[in-house]
């Protein structure tokens, strides 16, 4: 499973392979995220769009993309009532419905699409600007380390929520206090409480920086 060999990666400090295969995983994720949609609404899968969501960058940023249509095609009742889950599972700093309208318009999708490019620098070397270039000889192991904890977190977090969405989606009688009690909803509750960490938040500063030095890519 690609979740736990991402982290199996990170232990091993294999942190650019970390990296890439991390990436990997949020591809798939959003790849099964888009069938998750499809069953539930009973749609059918156009050509077009299986072939759409095969390709890389698209996989990177379909789940924003239509996170944020779901979003949209909410009311606010309905928003507040995912931030009580969110907030339940032990999130926080979570965005007020009127700016994330707001952040559909002003993203910069091409931030995500920029993925693409750290996970083949995990895992090959690139020619690139008249250098050699690859994320083990190129990138500080402190800011390795960063990245790949980072990442691993977020897609652990990410994982899990499908999870629950597959579960209680298929489970119509469920209760917020089954949610609440899930095994799921638990590890979520865990890997939050790490992010908010003093030791978290410098590694996260310095992924970010890393990320921005590298590749502009803005966090």
């Amino acid at each position: 499973m690609l979740v736990n060999s991402t982290e199996l990666l990170y232990n091993n400090k294999k942190y650019s392979l970390s990296i890439s295969i991390c990436i990997l995983a949020e591809e798939e994720i959003s790849k099964l995220d888009f069938l998750r949609d499809h069953y539930k609404k009973e749609n059918p899968i156009l050509f077009r769009e299986w072939k759409q969501i095969r390709d890389h960058k698209e996989k990177l940023t379909t789940s924003f993309i239509e996170g944020l249509k779901a979003v949209k095609n909410m009311s606010k009742e309905q928003y507040e009532t995912a931030i009580t889950v969110r907030k339940s599972q032990g999130g926080d700093n979570l965005i007020p419905y009127d700016e994330l309208i707001k952040l559909g318009d002003s993203f910069d999708i091409k931030n995500l699409e920029k993925f693409d490019i750290v996970k083949q620098d995990g895992f090959y070397a690139t020619f690139r600007d008249d250098n050699w270039f690859s994320i083990l000889t190129d990138i500080p192991i402190n800011q390795q380390e960063a990245i790949s904890f980072t990442k691993m977190l977020a897609l652990k977090l990410a994982y899990y929520d499908l999870l629950l969405s597959f579960q209680f989606d298929l489970i119509n009688d469920s209760t917020f206090e089954e949610l609440q009690n899930n095994e799921l909803t638990k590890k979520m509750i865990e890997i939050n409480k790490i992010k908010k960490s003093n030791a978290f938040q410098t590694k996260a500063i310095l992924a970010s920086s890393a990320l921005k030095k590298f590749y502009k890519i803005k966090q």
